[in-house]
C-alpha cells in the first residue's frame, strides 16, 4: 500500500557562543509502505534490519523469528519454544551484528546466534543478568539486582563479572508500601509507565547506548566498549497534563488487583512530571532520543525526537507523527493496531 511521501521541517536550536541560533533541519520521509504479512504474526516484540534492508521481526508470544524481504514478502521464518540449540525460552530482542548474524536476546540465561538463512550456529550462556542484549560474542548487556535490592543496569563478560555499572533504580521506585490485614507490609508497583524512569539500552553494528528515561545523560560506546560521548541537553520533563491525571487515575481506577485504598494512595501520590524519555534507538551515524509527547492523551500529538551524532553533539529536534519502533541509516518504522487488534507495520525511507 503506497501513500503520500511526507516532509517534516524542523526548528532548531544550536548553541553557538553566547546565544542560540535558530536554524531548519529537513528530513524528508518518503513513501510510506506497510508490510501486511507482519498481521499473521502473534505479536511484535522486537524487530531490526540488516544491511541489505531486510527486516527480522521477533515473535516473543511464539517464539520465532521472521525473515521480510524489502517488498514486504516473507522470507523465512525460523526458532521454536524451548532451551536446546536454536531455541528460544522468553526472547526479548533480536539484533544483526556487523558479521551478518542474527542474533536473538533471551531475557534470561542465554543468546543464540543465526546466520542470515535461520541455521543454528552457536548458544552464549550467562550466569547472571536480567533482560540481557548482546553487544559481541564477549560483552552483554543486562540489570542485575545491586546488595541493597536496587536495580543496576550493567555491562558483563560471558562468565557473568560485571565490567561496568551505569545506572540504578531504587527497587521501590514508583511502589507503595502499605500494611495488610495482619500488620505485614505489602507492595504495590506502579502501572503508568509514563512517569516510571525505566533503564534505556539501544545499539547497532557499532555502537550502543545506555541511559534511564528521567535523567538527560546518554552515554555512548563503541564495541571496544571505549567511550565515545555524552548526549546531554537541558531539558525539562513534561509536566502531566490535566487530562493526563484524568487518564490515569482511571487506569488505576481499572486495576482490579488493587484494594481501594491502594487506588486512593496512587491517585494522591502521582508526579506532577512525565519522565523525559520513552526509549532511545541507535545507527551507526545518530542516536535517537525518543521523547514523550507534551500531552500523551492526543491521539494525533507530535512526538518530539531528539537527534545526536555519536559524539554527543545535539543536531536537532524533530517531530514524528508516532513513536518510531526501529530505525535503521535509510528507514523508520512505526507500529500501530488495525481495528480487530491486528499488527500494523510501517517503513518509511527518510534522508536528512
Amino acid at each position: 500500500m503506497k501513500l503520500t511521501g511526507l516532509v517534516l521541517i524542523v526548528v532548531l536550536l544550536v548553541g553557538i557562543g553566547a546565544g542560540p541560533l535558530r536554524a531548519e533541519l529537513r528530513i524528508r520521509m518518503g513513501t510510506k509502505f506497510t508490510i501486511t504479512e507482519v498481521a499473521r504474526l502473534g505479536s511484535v516484540t522486537a524487530l531490526c534490519e540488516d544491511g541489505a534492508g531486510c527486516l527480522y521481526v521477533l515473535d516473543g508470544k511464539n517464539r520465532r523469528v521472521t525473515k521480510f524481504a524489502v517488498d514486504g514478502k516473507v522470507l523465512l521464518t525460523f526458532g521454536r519454544r524451548g532451551q536446546g540449540p536454536g531455541d528460544f525460552h522468553d526472547p526479548g530482542g533480536v539484533f544483526v551484528n556487523d558479521a551478518g548474524e542474527v542474533v536473538v536476546d533471551d531475557a534470561i540465561g542465554f543468546v543464540t546466534v543465526f546466520n542470515a538463512s535461520g541455521q543454528y550456529l552457536r548458544q552464549i550462556k550467562m550466569e547472571k543478568g536480567i533482560g540481557l542484549q548482546y553487544i559481541n560474542d564477549d560483552v552483554f548487556y543486562a540489570w542485575t539486582w545491586s546488595a541493597n535490592s536496587d536495580r543496576e543496569q550493567a555491562l558483563f563478560n560471558r562468565a557473568g563479572d560485571p565490567l561496568q555499572v551505569f545506572y540504578r533504580e531504587r527497587f521501590d521506585q514508583g511502589a507503595i508500601s502499605l500494611p495488610d490485614e495482619t500488620g505485614r507490609r505489602v507492595r504495590f508497583n506502579n502501572i503508568i509507565e509514563e512517569y516510571i524512569p525505566r533503564f534505556l539500552f539501544a545499539r547497532s553494528t557499532k555502537f550502543f547506548a545506555v541511559g534511564i528515561a528521567d535523567r538527560y545523560q546518554i552515554l555512548l560506546f563503541d564495541q571496544r566498549l571505549q567511550a565515545r560521548g555524552e548526549a546531554r541537553r537541558e531539558a525539562m520533563p513534561y509536566p502531566v497534563t490535566a487530562a493526563e491525571k484524568r487518564a490515569f487515575s482511571r487506569r488505576i481506577d481499572e486495576n482490579r488487583n488493587w484494594p481501594d485504598r491502594v487506588k486512593k494512595a496512587f491517585k494522591e501520590r502521582m508526579p506532577l512530571e512525565k519522565k523525559l524519555f520513552d526509549s532511545i534507538l541507535l545507527t551507526d551515524t545518530h542516536l535517537w532520543a525518543v521523547r514523550l509527547p507534551a500531552d500523551t492523551t492526543v491521539e494525533s500529538a507530535p512526538v518530539p525526537v531528539d537527534l545526536f551524532d555519536l559524539s554527543g553533539k545535539f543536531l536537532g529536534t524533530v517531530s514524528l507523527p508516532s513513536t518510531p519502533v526501529c530505525v535503521s541509516p535509510g528507514h523508520l518504522y512505526f507500529q500501530a493496531e488495525d481495528e480487530d487488534g491486528g499488527f500494523i507495520l510501517t517503513r518509511f525511507p527518510y534522508r536528512f
